[in-house]
């Protein structure tokens, strides 16, 4: 999935990552991550930055996420690389 991050206070900011997935739960308003450690296929990290995004479009394999300051933009781009990180060594070191 591709992302773009953007804030409103900051119309030059633009962050572009690339995660295999990530889940968006409505109703708590919160961003996860799916990873696997050993063989235990099902567990899922919570994206810790508590600023809700402004705007979310979505289209295909697209994600546009949309916060009102750059720092929580910044925020969830960092926690998007570790996660994403985290996920890649999970799936490469994964049992069962």
């Amino acid at each position: 999935m591709k992302i773009e991050i953007t804030c409103r206070d900051d119309k030059n900011l633009k962050i572009k990552i690339e995660v295999y997935a990530l889940v968006f739960t409505p109703e708590s308003r919160q961003f996860s991550m799916p990873y696997c450690e050993g063989d235990d296929w099902y567990r899922s990290m919570d994206c810790p930055v508590t600023a809700i995004p402004e705007m979310l479009q979505v289209q295909w394999d697209r994600l546009w996420v949309v916060y009102k300051h750059g720092d929580d933009a910044r925020a969830f781009s960092e926690w998007l690389v570790e996660a994403e990180q985290k996920a890649q060594h999970g799936y490469k070191t994964m049992r069962g």
